[in-house]
C-alpha cells in the first residue's frame, strides 16, 4: 500500500518517537567504564611485605589482564546483544546517469539522463522464535561467565604472589639454618682436629666431624640456590626486579584450627567458588543455545517502513513526489533437509555435556575443599608437635656442648644431637609454612582471597 502524507508528520512523529526510545534503551543497557585503580607500593631495596606483593602482581599480571580485557569485550557483546530488539534506521541516496539506447517506459530510442531516489527505511523484528531473546540470554551469560573468570583469575594472582612471597620467606630460613648449623660444624671441626692431634679423641671421630662439615656444607650450597630461586620465582611472578638486600616482612603465625566445619565449608565453596559458578553459568549458556537452535524452526515476522521524497531527474524535496510504505514480512523455512535439527541435537547434547562437566567440576572441587581442610587441620597439629620437637632438641643440644665440653659424652654423639637439633630446626620452619600455605589454599577454594585495600577494580 502506498499513501501519500504530510513529510513533517512523518519525519518528526513516529521516527522522532524510535529514534527517541531507541537511543535511551541503548544507553540504559550500555556498560559503565571500568578502571582499575592501584596504588602501586614504592619498591625500595630495603624491604617488602605480603601486601605490597599482592598489589604488584596484580599490577603486572598478564592472565589477569587478559581476564579484564575479556570482561570488558563480554560487556560490549551485552549491550550488542540489547540491541537486536530495537529498530534500525537506514537512509540511502541513489544516483544514476545513463547515456544511451533504452526502451524505457515502450518508446525505444537515445537517452541521456540523471536520475536521483532517495528512502529513508526503518525495520523492527516482531517476532523471530526468539532468536533475539536466546542471543540476549546467551550474551548475558557470556558476561557473567568472564566476570567470573576475572575472579577466579584475580583469586588465583593472590595465590601464586602469597605462596611465591612465603616460598622465599621459607627458602631465607631454612638458609640461615643451614648457615648457622655449618658455622658451629666447622668451629667443632677445628675443636676435633686439634683435640685428634693430642690423642683426645680418635681420627675417626675426627674424621667424622669433617664429614659432618662437609655434608653441612652440601647443605648449605643447596639452600643458597634454593634461596636465589625463589627470589627469581617471586621476581617473576611480581614482575619486578628484586635486589638481593630486599628484605621480606614475616608473617606472624596464629595457628589456629578451621573457623568452620568441613561440611560447612564445602557448603560455603559451593556458592562462593568461582570455578563452580562458571560451571552453573556455562549450564546457562548451554541452555540459551538450545534455545536459539530451536528458534530456527519457527516463523520470522518484521516489520518495515519506508520513506522517500525523491524520484526523478532534480534532488529536491517535495510534498508532490514524496512516498511512504510498510510492509509486515512473515518468512517460514518449509524445508531445510535435516541441517537444522541435526544442529538441535547437537545442541541438546552440548547441554547434557556440560551438566555432567558441572557436575564433575563439584565433585573435584569438593575433594579439594576437603584436602585442603584437612592438611589445614594438620598443620595446626603439626606446629604444635615441632614447636615440642625444637624445644626438646634445643634444650638437648645445650646439654650436649656441655656434656661434651667436660668428656661426658663422644664427639659421634655430640654430632648426633646436632643432627636431631638441625632435623628440629627445619621440621618447625617447615610446619609454619605448611600451614600459611595451607591456609591460603583453602581461602582460595572459598573465594575469600581478598585484594589489599589498594586495589579496586
Amino acid at each position: 500500500m502506498i499513501k501519500r502524507l504530510p513529510s513533517s508528520i512523518l519525519l518528526v512523529g513516529p521516527l522522532a518517537v524510535l529514534l527517541a526510545a531507541s537511543a535511551a534503551v541503548a544507553e540504559e543497557a550500555a556498560p559503565e567504564s571500568v578502571e582499575v585503580v592501584v596504588d602501586t607500593p614504592a619498591l625500595d631495596d630495603e624491604s617488602l611485605t605480603i601486601d605490597e606483593a599482592v598489589t604488584l602482581a596484580l599490577v603486572n599480571n598478564l592472565d589477569l589482564r587478559i581476564a579484564r580485557a575479556a570482561r570488558d569485550q563480554a560487556r560490549y557483546d551485552d549491550w550488542n546483544a540489547w540491541t537486536g530488539f530495537l529498530p534500525r534506521v537506514s537512509g540511502q541516496i541513489l544516483y544514476n546517469d545513463y547515456d544511451g539506447y533504452s526502451a524505457q517506459y515502450g518508446v525505444p530510442g537515445e537517452y541521456d539522463m540523471q536520475t536521483f531516489a532517495t528512502s529513508l527505511t526503518i525495520s523492527q523484528p516482531l517476532f523471530n522464535g526468539g532468536a533475539i531473546y536466546w542471543g540476549k540470554v546467551m550474551a548475558g551469560a557470556g558476561e557473567d561467565i568472564s566476570e567470573l573468570s576475572l575472579k577466579a583469575a584475580r583469586q588465583s594472582a593472590i595465590l601464586t604472589a602469597r605462596a611465591a612471597y612465603l616460598d622465599l620467606l621459607m627458602a631465607r630460613d631454612f638458609h640461615l639454618v643451614q648457615l648457622s648449623n655449618y658455622e658451629i660444624l666447622e668451629q667443632h671441626t677445628e675443636l676435633s682436629r686439634a683435640q685428634a692431634e693430642v690423642d683426645l679423641i680418635s681420627r675417626a671421630e675426627m674424621l667424622r666431624s669433617e664429614s659432618e662439615l662437609a655434608e653441612a656444607e652440601k647443605s648449605l650450597l643447596s639452600a643458597q640456590n634454593a634461596l636465589r630461586l625463589a627470589r627469581a620465582n617471586l621476581a617473576n611472578v611480581l614482575g619486578a626486579e628484586l635486589s638481593d638486600e630486599l628484605e621480606l616482612k614475616a608473617l606472624e603465625v596464629d595457628s589456629e584450627p578451621p573457623n568452620l566445619g568441613l561440611r560447612e565449608a564445602q557448603s560455603l565453596a559451593r556458592e562462593a567458588n568461582p570455578g563452580l559458578e562458571i560451571a552453573r553459568k556455562s549450564e546457562r549458556l548451554a541452555e540459551a543455545e538450545v534455545g536459539l537452535t530451536a528458534s530456527a524452526f519457527w516463523p520470522k515476522l518484521n516489520l518495515s517502513a519506508d520513506y522517500g521524497w525523491t524520484q526523478g531527474e532534480e534532488l529536491t524535496f517535495s510534498k508532490e513526489t514524496d512516498y511512504w510504505s510498510v510492509s509486515a514480512i512473515l518468512s517460514v523455512d518449509l524445508f531445510t533437509s535435516t541441517g537444522r535439527l541435526a544442529e538441535m541435537k547437537s545442541a541438546r547434547a552440548s547441554q547434557r555435556q556440560t551438566e555432567l562437566e558441572s557436575l564433575q567440576a563439584e565433585r573435584e572441587i569438593m575433594l579439594a575443599v576437603e584436602a585442603a581442610y584437612l592438611a589445614l587441620e594438620e598443620a595446626v597439629a603439626q606446629i604444635a608437635v615441632s614447636e615440642k620437637q625444637l624445644a626438646a632438641a634445643q634444650e638437648a643440644m645445650e646439654l650436649s656442648e656441655g656434656l661434651y665440653e667436660n668428656d661426658i659424652i663422644s664427639n659421634v654423639e655430640y654430632l648426633d644431637m646436632n643432627q636431631t637439633y638441625l632435623l628440629a630446626q627445619l621440621g618447625e620452619i617447615n610446619s609454619r609454612y605448611a600451614y600459611l600455605k595451607a591456609r591460603d589454599s583453602l581461602d582460595s577454594l572459598l573465594g575469600r582471597l581478598r585484594a589489599p585495600d589498594t586495589v579496586t577494580d
